[in-house]
């Protein structure tokens, strides 16, 4: 997760607003085309994007038509070519503000920090059955291993309820006769300490005595590319 993308094709300010962000103590990523922020949005998170409306190939306006931001990402429009229509359009698409060239860096800084603050905040994780994440309110990837992912699967289908450790079993492709429980809390202490390693967060995989385990937290299931 960073706090801002900038889709700008003039590589000097491109640059220029990166730096300044980075020096504000941000973490910001600049790149040329919505081509290559579409590659990078779909392995990346951001909390905001900056997007020129004049760039090579697709521009910024024909883009946001098919891909809309996610509710939580937020949106500045940067151009010099300003129009009521594009400014209406851009608006209707999701932008939650719109700045004219040349701009003012400090300016830039403001909006991109005071947008943070505004941006919707969330408790809920979200597994990723696609690309093998389990992804923390905080917006970290952790990247999980083929059981990892069957584990938290099955818990995921029932946030805040014990599953019995027989379905656990058969959510990591197992046999349950011959499947050595120690394995499980194996796993379960090594994801468990991942989790807290790598978010910062307590890990919210509790253990139902005689039972199984839980995932004591708001969780989501993400099994197609649009989530």
């Amino acid at each position: 997760m960073i706090d801002a993308l900038v889709v700008e094709d003039e590589s000097e300010l491109q640059d220029a607003i990166v730096t300044t962000l980075q020096m504000e103590g941000m973490r910001a990523v600049g790149l040329s085309s919505v081509e290559a922020a579409e590659r990078w949005l779909s392995t990346n998170q951001t909390l905001t994007i900056l997007l020129d409306l004049t760039l090579p190939g697709v521009g910024g306006l024909e883009w946001l038509r098919s891909h809309r931001p996610a509710q939580n990402t937020g949106l500045i429009i940067i151009t010099g070519h300003p129009s009521a229509r594009a400014r209406v359009e851009a608006r209707t698409l999701g932008a939650d503000d719109y700045l004219q060239k040349p701009l003012n860096l400090e300016e830039v800084t403001l909006t991109v920090r005071n947008l943070i603050q505004r941006l919707p905040r969330t408790n809920q994780w979200t597994l990723d059955l696609l690309n093998w994440t389990l992804v923390p309110p905080t917006g970290q990837q952790v990247r999980l291993t083929a059981s990892e992912l069957g584990f938290l699967h099955a818990l995921a289908r029932e946030p805040g309820s014990a599953v019995d450790r027989r379905e656990i079993i058969r959510y990591l492709g197992a046999n349950e006769s011959s499947y050595d429980m120690r394995r499980m809390e194996v796993l379960v202490r090594r994801l468990r300490s991942k989790l807290e390693e790598e978010t910062g967060e307590v890990s919210p995989i509790q253990t139902a005595r005689g039972v199984g385990y839980s995932f004591t937290a708001a969780i989501r299931v993400a099994e197609r590319p649009d989530g």
